[in-house]
């Protein structure tokens, strides 16, 4: 709840409160994923977004297109 006030119903404080870890979970994420995005334009300011930073390598256009945040190319994703 953004005020602090819990309601006086115990069922309401309790959906109150799990409210609000949801909305503290989706702005946790949301601010990850602006991380993301704005370490992506840096990389493309540096001519290197293309480039897996883990083992230098080119990152598929497809995983651009569909997660243009990644940093990281498909075969060094799947040995995390």
């Amino acid at each position: 709840m953004i005020d602090g006030a819990l309601s006086a119903g115990l069922d309401e404080q309790s959906l109150e409160i799990e409210n609000d870890e949801v909305l503290e979970f989706l702005d946790q994420h949301e601010r990850n994923e602006l991380k993301q995005i704005e370490e992506a334009l840096f990389r493309i300011d540096n001519n290197t977004y293309t480039r897996c930073v883990s083992c230098g390598g080119l990152i598929e256009e497809k995983r651009l297109l569909a997660i243009p945040y990644t940093k990281m190319c498909l075969s060094c994703v799947n040995e995390q």
